[in-house]
């Protein structure tokens, strides 16, 4: 399928900070201008088979269930998990963009946040969920470039305090 230029007609001029006015096109009524596979569909089957690993092998074998529990350890993770295959199966099905490879500086920035979530893991073992919960989610929001207070308080105090409140207190279920 050939790259066709835009359609004068339908392209809406907008001002922009660093130059001339350029056409910009798309809209909510415009067909995908890509074929079937884009960088999206391919994250999309990505999430969608990570979430099904979780539910086949990841949260059996990790998770220990003795039958009498209620609810039970595997409950919240295996929601956990359909949450990833749901979004995942939407992402592949509704995705609406091009084939148009992230910039260098976003890749970066996405294997930063694989790593800030395997130092997570190492200090959540080390230290507990309430040290590793923080410190992920502190260095997430500078990886954001969130700057507003509240908001920061928010996420790096408030929220990991509600969540080990609700598993550990409410629940009576463990964290790691």
């Amino acid at each position: 399928m050939a790259n066709n230029p835009p359609d004068p007609e339908r392209a809406v001029v907008l001002p922009t900070a660093s130059g001339p006015d350029r056409p910009v096109t798309g809209g909510a009524d415009e067909p995908p201008r890509s074929g079937l596979i884009t960088l999206d569909r391919i994250v999309g089957v990505l999430v969608t088979c990570a979430g099904i690993w979780l539910l086949v092998y990841g949260i059996p074998q990790n998770v220990d269930h003795q039958g009498y529990e209620s609810p039970s350890p595997r409950l919240f993770p295996q929601i956990g998990a359909w949450i990833f295959v749901i979004f995942g199966i939407l992402q592949v099905l509704f995705v609406r963009t091009g084939t148009n490879l992230p910039a260098l500086r976003d890749f970066l920035r996405f294997l930063l946040v694989g790593a800030l979530l395997l130092g997570m893991v190492w200090l959540m073992e080390t230290f507990g969920f309430l040290v590793g919960a923080m410190a992920l989610l502190a260095a997430l929001m500078f990886v954001v470039f969130e700057t507003r207070k509240l908001w920061i308080a928010i996420a790096v105090f408030a929220v990991p305090v509600c969540v080990w409140v609700l598993f550990e207190i409410v629940l009576q279920r463990p964290l790691p």
